[in-house]
């Protein structure tokens, strides 16, 4: 029995001893003149948080920060179909011809939002202008498309008009804690040239007048070419932005440009019968519409913790005792 009584003995101060070394059973009382602890995340020696305690806080502003949101940063990648035409100022009785042209682009942009109300973009853009040049031979016609180079810088700003989707908790209708709905903006593109020589081509044709007449011939050239000068474009769009959840949301966006000058111009030149010239030009500004997809990463965001209340008074915990100090042996608690 000694030897039981021994054994039990040393266990319970065994386990008195490993109960005061927990923070939760054992804190000491700050001295006179030592200030208090502010920080229940902090240690009590003033050293900084464990990192589950930044973890924690991260997870917490991953579900109610975006309620009270000032700006964030994201990056994003775009891919759209876009269509441009041309204006053609002659067609030589029906013989040459324009038609619009579509092609699959794509983007990079970089922005920034304030209060999820207001966003400023800017992005390089692969966005070729194109020329397109038909020629009819009286069965199938011949169809020709050049363009530029295609490099394109845009600035846009945009503003949005309506949220969607269902708030989240306890955001006490402060602020749009959804980030999805409707943006509309406006922009100006530059679009760089360097006056290349894009093509040149020449065509030769005949028309019989009769059995004893000789045909007549006809000669039709092409010279195509970018513009030597920066052209511009301004746009406005419409697009709706969904958030994927974390740092990643999705964008579908519609667009409109128009173009204040030519960035590729067709010269043509026909005659018949080495008669004088007739003259044309197919000009294209790269006015026309896009549609597409952006996806964006948010790797920026910063929040206005002035409009922020407890940040553990939260949906579901119960409400704190409003009750007055009250007084504990020889100190003064405030709850």
């Amino acid at each position: 029995m000694k030897r039981l009584y021994t054994a039990l003995l040393f266990l319970l101060v065994a386990a008195s001893g490993r109960a005061q070394s927990i923070e939760d059973y054992y804190k000491p009382t700050p001295k006179p003149g030592q200030p208090t602890r502010l920080n229940p995340d902090a240690d009590y020696s003033g050293t900084r948080a464990h990192p589950s305690r930044k973890v924690s806080w991260d997870r917490i502003m991953a579900r109610y920060g975006d309620t009270y949101t000032k700006s964030r940063w994201y990056l994003g990648a775009e891919g759209l179909v876009r269509t441009d035409r041309s204006q053609i100022t002659e067609t030589f009785n029906g013989l040459v011809s324009t038609e619009p042209a579509t092609a699959l682009n794509w983007g990079v942009t970089v922005g920034w939002v304030s209060r999820e109300r207001w966003a400023l973009e800017m992005g390089y853009s692969q966005v070729p202008i194109h020329n397109t040049l038909q020629i009819s031979n009286g069965r199938s016609p011949l169809r020709f498309e050049f363009k530029n180079a295609g490099n394109g810088l845009v600035l846009r700003g945009k503003r949005r008009l309506l949220f969607t989707g269902r708030p989240a908790e306890n955001t006490n209708r402060l602020g749009p804690a959804n980030r999805s709905g409707f943006w509309v903006g406006a922009g100006l593109w530059a679009i760089p040239g360097n006056g290349e020589t894009v093509n040149q081509m020449g065509f030769r044709g005949f028309i019989p007048r009769g059995s004893r007449t000789a045909p007549d011939t006809l000669r039709l050239t092409t010279q195509t070419q970018t513009s030597r000068q920066w052209t511009a474009l301004a746009e406005l769009s419409a697009e709706y932005a969904i958030r994927l959840g974390g740092h990643a949301e999705i964008s579908v966006f519609l667009r409109k440009n128009w173009g204040f000058s030519n960035a590729i111009t067709t010269s043509l030149s026909y005659s018949v019968n080495r008669g004088e010239p007739q003259r044309a030009v197919i000009g294209s500004d790269g006015s026309g519409w896009g549609f597409g997809i952006s996806l964006r990463y948010v790797y920026g965001q910063t929040y206005d913790v002035r409009k922020m209340p407890n940040i553990f008074n939260l949906k579901g915990n119960p409400p704190a005792e409003k009750t007055g100090p009250r007084q504990i042996g020889n100190e003064v608690y405030q709850p």
